[in-house]
């Protein structure tokens, strides 16, 4: 094992390779990477890092980069990464990744829960692919695996119990996302889903800038107000639907024959502000509080603080792409799926092993594909499915909810008991595309409802949501990822179906 001394350019380039902002106070570890012995299609490697020097450090975000080449025909395989305890031939189950051969990087981003494998100055590590015939891995020669540990800047904290709180129950409205348009040369303005009663915190989406009422901003009702010389930034309509298709950040064409502006990395996010509030008046929208009696023996395990396995098997949004804690970047906020583990956890006493086998640009289609080597053999006691953003581009309903029907019988081929959870996901940008044939997805997941099957209504939290929001306001991207704001919804519409909200704050606005 070794321990490379912290040089910023490297670490800036390792982090733009990997689709991962830089950070100040990120330091790198490399390590040699062993090829183990293992049959075809099931390659296994190790490695060690020596990370004493960041023993007290306190981390926000912890990932392990290994370059990869992989060949063959397949939709993806799985790698499963694991830290070595005791006298070396234990193995602890930390987090995978799903790879194929468009892919030069394995990912990992490390859960919260394994932070504390830094305790001991040492870390190692083994990765294994599951049994996935088609498709093989090799390390690229002589590439180190590497270690990125971001230090946890305390100006950019948050709570827990804060961003899980359900924005249809409290009333302590905590870093809503907005982004500020302007419309015919009109004061750029966006609005808030409360009409604030009280003082409003206003500040970037990375929490490391404040910005002062009167100065920046006026808040009249529900609408916050940029006001001349604010050093808020802003879009105007006319960049949100540009006339020319090299328009920055990027464009895609719309249904309607337009063009609508599209921005992965932070273009949308770099503009969105975080804003903090006490609601003066109730959420009217949906109410997704509990299961109805459905889910009943995850419940029970969770109850009796029993051993957990949980899977989240869906597309991009399920990967967590866009959360700011999966691009590596402040406040990070990680995605949907880590987000409501963490909010688990803290409200049971069960050891939760988490399984997310999820991939970027995956239908329900690709998910049944790939279901009996990607997720059945994990033999989770909780499936949550979360397809449909990408099926909503022209998959009839019927076809949908029959790819949902197949993985879930190839799971309970392997695992009889396992119980489900199908999300309903947030809609696509109806200024891109029609909503059809996906809004009909949520009334035929409901129909598969059963004791063991619950369906998380995302899809009409954040319809409600948008009746006074733009898209801009909600999503990283524009069109079709949540923002920081969303994520923490989707993780508190799940959470809702198993476990009572924390305590609340009725009053005061977040620090």
């Amino acid at each position: 094992m070794m321990r490379d001394r912290f040089v910023h350019l490297a670490v800036g380039m390792l982090l733009a390779l990997v689709g991962v902002a830089p950070a100040a106070e990120t330091r790198r570890f490399s390590a040699p990477v062993t090829v183990g012995s293992s049959a075809v299609d099931a390659f296994t490697c190790g490695f060690g890092f020596d990370v004493a020097a960041v023993r007290h450090v306190d981390p926000a975000d912890m990932r392990v980069v290994v370059d990869v080449r992989v060949t063959g025909t397949g939709a993806g395989t799985t790698l499963k990464l694991f830290s070595i305890t005791g006298d070396g031939n234990a193995e602890r189950f930390l987090t995978e990744t799903l790879v194929s051969t468009r892919d030069k990087h394995a990912l990992f981003v490390l859960p919260d829960d394994c932070f504390a494998v830094r305790a001991s100055g040492t870390v190692a590590c083994v990765v294994r692919q599951m049994p996935d015939p088609g498709l093989t891995v090799e390390v690229v020669a002589s590439a180190p695996a590497t270690l990125l540990v971001t230090e946890r800047d305390p100006r950019v904290a948050w709570s827990l119990d804060d961003i899980l709180a359900p924005v249809w129950r409290t009333q302590s409205i905590v870093n809503e996302t907005g982004l500020p348009v302007s419309e015919q040369g009109e004061p750029a303005a966006t609005r808030l889903l409360f009409q604030p009663a009280g003082p409003v915190s206003v500040r970037s989406y990375t929490l490391d800038k404040t910005y002062e009422q009167g100065v920046d901003y006026v808040v009249e009702g529900r609408v916050l107000r940029l006001v001349p010389g604010s050093s808020i930034p802003f879009l105007t309509r006319a960049q949100l639907f540009p006339s020319a298709a090299d328009a920055a950040p990027g464009t895609m064409p719309t249904h309607t024959g337009g063009l609508i502006a599209f921005g992965e990395g932070t273009f949308f996010t770099d503009r969105q502000l975080a804003i903090s509030y006490t609601a003066s008046g109730p959420w009217n929208g949906p109410m997704p509080d509990g299961s109805g009696g459905r889910l009943g023996r995850t419940q029970r395990l969770l109850r009796e603080g029993r051993p957990v396995t949980i899977a989240l098997f869906g597309d991009s949004i399920s990967t967590g792409a866009s959360a700011s804690g999966r691009e590596g970047r402040p406040p990070f906020v990680p995605g949907w799926g880590e987000l409501f583990i963490r909010g688990l956890r803290a409200r049971s006493q069960s050891p939760i092993t988490f399984v997310n086998p999820s991939q970027g640009g995956a239908t329900a289609a690709w998910g049944l594909k790939v279901a009996a080597t990607s997720l059945a053999p994990d033999k989770p006691d909780l499936c949550i499915l979360g397809f449909g953003m990408n099926d909503g581009h022209g998959t009839p309903v019927a076809d949908y909810i029959a790819h949902v029907r197949g993985i879930m019988e190839i799971v309970r081929k392997q695992s009889p008991d396992t119980e489900f959870v199908l999300v309903a996901s947030m809609p696509a940008n109806a200024e891109w595309r029609s909503l059809e044939p996906m809004n009909g997805y949520l009334a035929a997941l409901t129909a598969l409802e059963s004791d063991s099957v619950a369906v998380a209504d995302v899809w009409s939290v954040s319809g409600h949501v948008l009746e006074t929001k733009r898209y801009c306001d909600i999503s990283a991207n524009h069109v079709n990822h949540p923002s920081d704001f969303m994520v923490r919804i989707y993780a508190q519409v799940v959470l809702a179906l198993l476990a009572p909200p924390a305590a609340e704050h009725a009053t005061g606005v977040a620090p």
